[in-house]
């Protein structure tokens, strides 16, 4: 195998565990329509689960990625020193598995990081600041990771995570709408519940009743006024 079609080979091979990793677990979960799409520079794992699922689902689903990964390098470990794998061919493993991690776990949409990140933001702030404040978060870390990775590689990578970021503020609030909509219309069950005066300050892990004009409403009363008028 030459050269070039060595690196392409590893590379599309660890990147293609690390989403199985991600579509492992969300079949495990339940979701039945989930695929993987692989990019020039990495994938990405799609699967069919609500703006309002639970939290801890889209954890397990965020982990099982890395954690693949993590098994895989053991299991190449493991045949590298029963000299199964040459030298060189674990050299190049080692330098996608440590640089994958490293560069995936970044807080910029859309990669793992900047997942982990928002599940973080909306366990402190509401979804609609969650999401507002991880879109600035990317934007700040690409401007970061600019100046201090200079390599062409990188730079390709920068431009095409800046496109993401760009797409994901321009359908901020068609997400935002999605997700009052599937609270309007589906029975989530949240445990904690906490009084608001505006439907910004709907938080994804708690039910709400919304004061407004002195009267309070529970959360579906008051998206049926929002959605209806």
């Amino acid at each position: 195998m030459s050269g070039y079609f060595r690196y392409v080979f590893i590379l599309l091979f660890i990147i293609i565990f690390h989403e199985l990793g991600h579509l492992f677990f969300a079949y495990l979960i339940g979701y039945k329509k989930a695929s993987i799409v692989i990019y020039p520079f990495g994938g990405i794992t799609r699967y069919d689960g609500y703006l309002n699922a639970s939290m801890l689902h889209e954890l397990l689903i965020l982990i099982g990625g890395p954690l693949f990964q993590e098994i895989l390098y053991l299991i190449l470990l493991f045949l590298y020193n029963k000299n199964l794998i040459s030298n060189i061919n674990f050299n190049i493993i080692s330098l996608f598995h440590k640089n994958l991690l490293y560069f995936n776990f970044l807080p910029i949409i859309p990669l793992d990081g900047s997942k982990l990140i928002l599940l973080i933001l909306e366990k402190i702030f509401s979804y609609k600041k969650s999401n507002l404040l991880l879109i600035i978060i990317s934007f700040i870390t690409i401007f970061l990771f600019a100046i201090f990775e200079k390599r062409l590689i990188f730079i390709l990578f920068s431009c095409l995570l800046i496109k993401s970021i760009i797409e994901e503020a321009n359908v901020i609030n068609i997400k935002y709408n999605k997700f009052l909509l599937e609270r309007y219309l589906y029975n989530f069950k949240f445990k904690k519940g906490r009084l608001i005066n505006s439907v910004d300050k709907i938080k994804r892990s708690k039910k709400h009743n919304i004061i407004n004009n002195n009267i309070i409403y529970s959360e579906k009363e008051y998206l049926n006024k929002y959605f209806n008028n």
